[in-house]
């Protein structure tokens, strides 16, 4: 009678512990805990075929717009670089100009091809000389007449004694 208490009292003990003295039960209890150590540790397959998550960029900024060309006449660039070239770097240099002039020649120099613009005035010695940004613009030029009005568009380089020099160079009228 002893052992039979012993053994109702261990089996009483072992339902409080959630263990159960059938066969079903303990199968059960054996599903649940594997499932709750796979729950906390993942399996190898599981971590294979998940897939990998990729760090989320931030959005990107639009970029700045650019900035308007200049407008300036020919004749008055030509006489800024005349008067004063320090000046006029500060001024002009780096940026984009639009220009309004006559055109006066083309040039292909090395397969560098430009157009030549004054400021309308005879016997002008210093002029702007615009390198072409492609073969578009070249067709462009190619269609050009001497003395004819012109505006161009491009970066302003530097002044060389002799041009004002301007690079990647739009016809734009």
């Amino acid at each position: 009678m002893v052992f039979l208490g012993l053994g109702v009292i261990g089996g009483i003990g072992n339902a409080l512990n959630g263990e159960s003295s059938d066969k079903e039960g303990s199968e059960a209890s054996s599903a649940s805990k594997a499932s709750e150590t796979s729950e906390a540790v993942p399996s190898e397959t599981s971590a294979e075929s998940a897939p990998e998550k990729k760090p989320v960029e931030p959005a990107k900024k639009p970029e700045k717009a650019e900035d308007p060309a200049m407008e300036v006449a020919a004749g008055d660039l030509i006489k800024a670089y005349q008067d004063n070239e320090l000046g006029a770097d500060k001024q002009y240099k780096g940026k984009v100009l639009k220009i309004t002039g006559v055109f006066d020649s083309t040039s292909d120099v090395l397969g560098s091809k430009a157009v030549w613009v004054t400021g309308g005035t005879e016997f002008q010695i210093n002029k702007i000389g615009c390198t072409l940004a492609n073969d578009a613009e070249v067709d462009k030029a190619a269609n050009l007449q001497s003395k004819q009005q012109i505006v161009v568009q491009g970066t302003l380089e530097g002044f060389n004694q002799l041009s004002v020099n301007l690079r990647k160079c739009t016809i734009v009228q």
